[in-house]
């Protein structure tokens, strides 16, 4: 069993490309309750490099992929989006299948690195923990995940050998953050 935790970066006071003192505090109370990580996969974007940070869990890995969606994928889906309106992007063969699969990819990838029971936490942004939920669990109805995933949100993915995995949406309290 290994297990992939990916996050949205906490919060920032936009525009400001940093994360808020709310945002640093915010992260470094949800990262208290999860982990530990053997690996740390962040966004090479500074904001989600902080938040691992500020987590407890310094980036052992910055990785492009998961710093920016483009903008056919953002096009494609619309923005924000729950899981359910993500799902239904990615089942046509278009832009955002295609980067679903990449980020799956990813992780895949990523995991191959972690030891069995072992853990690895991706700090990204908005779009990414949707995209890569529908396309690891493809059969499941997202609809029971709810909407939007804000900041500090994101899903827990279980790896158990050859049965897809299981998924945690991971929520925050809503005042606490925002998108």
């Amino acid at each position: 069993m290994k297990v992939v935790e990916v996050r949205r970066h906490s919060v920032r006071d936009k525009p400001e490309p940093d994360l808020s003192p709310a945002g640093r505090a915010l992260a470094q109370e949800v990262g208290s309750r999860v982990g530990p990580f053997q690996r740390c996969v962040s966004s090479p974007v500074p904001r989600a490099v902080q938040t691992a940070e500020a987590m407890g869990f310094p980036p052992t890995e910055l990785d492009p992929l998961w710093g920016t969606i483009a903008d056919t994928v953002v096009k494609e889906i619309g923005w924000p989006a729950p899981f359910w309106r993500v799902k239904s992007a990615v089942l046509h063969d278009g832009p955002s299948a295609r980067f679903a699969d990449l980020l799956l990819g990813s992780v895949r990838s990523q995991l191959a690195q972690v030891q069995d029971r072992g853990a690895l936490l991706i700090t990204t942004h908005g779009g990414f923990p949707e995209l890569l939920a529908v396309r690891a669990l493809p059969h499941l109805d997202p609809r029971p995940w709810g909407g939007v995933l804000r900041c500090m949100e994101g899903v827990r993915l279980t790896f158990q050998g050859g049965t897809p995995p299981r998924i945690e949406v991971l929520r925050v309290p809503e005042e606490r953050t925002r998108i």
